[in-house]
């Protein structure tokens, strides 16, 4: 992992109704949350605003993971940098598990970092989950399989966190 990567740009518009899904989706549920009703509680006087800007409910999902995952990505490169240089794996299973280890407990404490020291963190940690099952099949079927292996590990560990 080298540097971060910039954050994603969100218009002013983008942003309050991401945030405010964001509180919908804590307060009610990912699945009681409608178009309809995130519109509403943006204070949005345009209806379509939801479709012009992320062409669906799961365009503002996905949107919402690429900026809270933004922040995690950033402390978990922080976590790998302050863990030592990477340790490349000659061959074989043992060497390979033990780098996914060091991946996966820099991603847990990076998490642990957010959810106690952001405001959104707690919420977003407790959703998180949902999230990712909420993406839309072809989302998820364009991320590699070794990436959901390590997420089912992480998102077991965030009932921990």
């Amino acid at each position: 992992m080298d540097d971060a990567p910039p954050p994603p740009a969100f218009g002013e518009t983008e942003l309050r109704l991401i945030e405010t899904a964001e509180r919908l989706f804590a307060q009610s549920g990912i699945a009681d949350v409608s178009i309809r009703g995130l519109i509403a509680a943006a204070g949005q006087r345009n209806q379509r605003a939801v479709v012009y800007h992320f062409g669906s409910l799961e365009g503002v999902v996905e949107s919402l993971i690429r900026l809270r995952r933004h922040e995690i990505n950033a402390r978990e490169l922080e976590a790998l940098h302050a863990a030592g240089p990477a340790r490349r794996p000659a061959g074989g299973r043992e060497p390979a598990a033990r780098e996914l280890e060091r991946h996966v407990r820099a991603l847990l404490e990076a998490t642990g970092r957010v959810a106690t020291h952001t405001p959104w963190g707690p919420s977003f940690v407790k959703m998180y989950p949902a999230l990712l099952l909420r993406l839309a099949p072809g989302t998820r079927a364009a991320l590699p399989a070794t990436l959901w292996s390590a997420h089912e590990l992480v998102l077991e560990a965030y009932a921990v966190v």
